[in-house]
């Protein structure tokens, strides 16, 4: 039944129907890593405002909601994944997906934010001709929330479309 609503409609039906939801604990871990990128895209004025630190504390008062905004267009977000900034932030990092990636790959798979910012560059796959995020233990000191949690998640067409494959390419090159 959520298909085809918006965030707010969506998480009013999931708690009239009494369904299930992240921690807050989980909800502030998202928050936290999701915004220190982008206060170095306010910085470097990609953007005129991290919207990630409006939300500090998941513990928002009724008077306190966010204001509706309008989502990023294709535009913004490939100038965001796109920027020097994120270059920066590949070169710097020794997993295959820096974090203006991961918070487009963990809205279009559903994957955990731990799960894709520990990926390594050869957990982007390929089978049948078809990319896939490749989701298990990589480390002795690492862990899956559950046995389940190992999976291939097909990498999806928008990320495709936004360069993402061309991004591991470079990643590749950048990191050798």
């Amino acid at each position: 039944p959520f298909r085809d609503m918006d965030a707010t409609a969506a998480s009013e039906l999931n708690a009239k129907l009494g369904g299930k939801t992240l921690h807050k604990k989980t909800k502030n871990n998202y928050i936290k890593r999701l915004s220190e990128p982008f206060d170095e895209f306010v910085e470097d004025e990609i953007f005129n405002h991290n919207f990630f630190r409006s939300a500090k504390s998941y513990k928002i008062k009724e008077e306190e909601k966010f204001e509706a905004r309008d989502p990023w267009s294709t535009e913004d977000i490939k100038k965001m994944v796109e920027s020097k900034t994120a270059i920066q932030m590949l070169s710097k990092s020794k997993t295959a997906v820096s974090k203006p990636w991961a918070l487009l790959i963990c809205m279009f798979t559903g994957a955990r934010i731990s799960e894709i910012l520990s990926l390594p560059l050869d957990g982007v796959g390929w089978e049948d001709d078809v990319p896939y995020f490749d989701i298990k233990k990589r480390r002795s000191h690492s862990r899956l929330k559950r046995p389940a949690s190992k999976r291939k998640i097909p990498v999806h067409p928008t990320l495709i479309d936004l360069g993402f494959l061309d991004y591991v390419g470079r990643a590749k090159r950048v990191q050798k």
